[in-house]
C-alpha cells in the first residue's frame, strides 16, 4: 500500500496526469519520459517516516508517564496525547537534567534528541513539495518565502537549496532506533516506579 501523507500530490490525481502543476516545475523538455521508479518509491519513504514519527509521538506519552512518575490514572495518557510534540520533548529534556544515574540520563537525553531530529524530517516531508529530479530521483523543493531565502544559493544561476529524498530516508533508521530506546526507558522506569511504590508503601 502506498501512503502519501502531508504532501501535495493528492491534489495532482497521481503522477500520470501530464498537466500536474508539479510536472510543470520540471526543467526538462515537456516531451521527456515520465519520472523514474525511484520517484514513485519516494512515496513509500515519506509514508514510512510519517508512520514512524506518529509511533514515536504515541510512545513519548508513555515515556513521560514513567520518567515523570505520573502514576497510573484513567485518561492520563489521553490527556498527555493532546500536548504538542515539541512541548513534550521539552519536558522530557528538562527532566533528564535531574536524573542522577548518568547512563539513564544520557539515554533520556539521546531519546529526546532523536525525537527532535525525526520530527524535523517529518515536517520537511509533510510540508515541502516533492518533485522529480534526474540526479536523486526526487527532491523536496521549498516554496515558502522564508525557506526559499534561507536556502538561496548565489552563482551563475540563482537557485534554492533542495533536499534529496535520500536525506529523508536516512532518518528512518534513526526513528527505528529511537523506538527501541523508548521501549527500554518505559521498561526501566516502570521498574523504578514499582520499587518506589513498595518502599513508600503506596498502592
Amino acid at each position: 500500500m502506498t501512503l502519501i501523507s502531508g504532501t501535495p500530490f493528492s491534489a495532482c490525481g497521481g503522477i500520470r496526469r501530464k498537466r500536474c502543476v508539479f510536472h510543470l516545475l520540471r526543467t526538462e523538455p515537456k516531451d521527456v519520459a515520465m519520472p523514474k521508479i525511484s520517484f514513485v518509491g519516494s512515496y513509500a519513504i515519506v509514508g514510512e517516516l510519517v508512520l514512524l514519527a506518529t509511533a514515536l509521538d504515541h510512545q513519548l506519552n508513555r515515556v513521560l508517564i514513567q520518567v515523570l512518575h505520573l502514576g497510573e490514572t484513567p485518561m492520563l495518557e489521553a490527556v498527555i496525547a493532546t500536548l504538542d510534540t515539541v512541548r513534550k520533548i521539552e519536558m522530557l529534556r528538562a527532566r533528564s537534567k535531574y536524573i542522577g544515574q548518568t547512563t539513564w540520563q544520557k539515554a533520556v537525553a539521546s531519546y529526546a534528541s532523536a525525537l527532535e531530529d525525526v520530527s524535523k524530517w517529518r515536517n520537511i516531508a509533510c510540508h515541502t513539495p516533492l518533485i522529480p529530479d534526474d540526479t536523486h530521483g526526487a527532491v523536496f523543493a521549498p516554496t515558502a518565502v522564508a525557506k526559499l531565502l534561507k536556502g538561496l544559493q548565489l552563482g551563475k544561476e540563482l537557485t534554492a537549496k533542495r533536499i534529496p529524498i535520500g536525506d529523508v530516508k536516512a532518518a528512518i533508521p534513526r526513528a527505528e532506533a529511537a523506538l527501541g530506546i523508548g521501549e527500554n526507558l518505559i521498561m526501566n522506569f516502570a521498574r523504578v516506579n514499582t520499587e518506589r511504590k513498595k518502599r513508600l508503601g503506596v498502592d
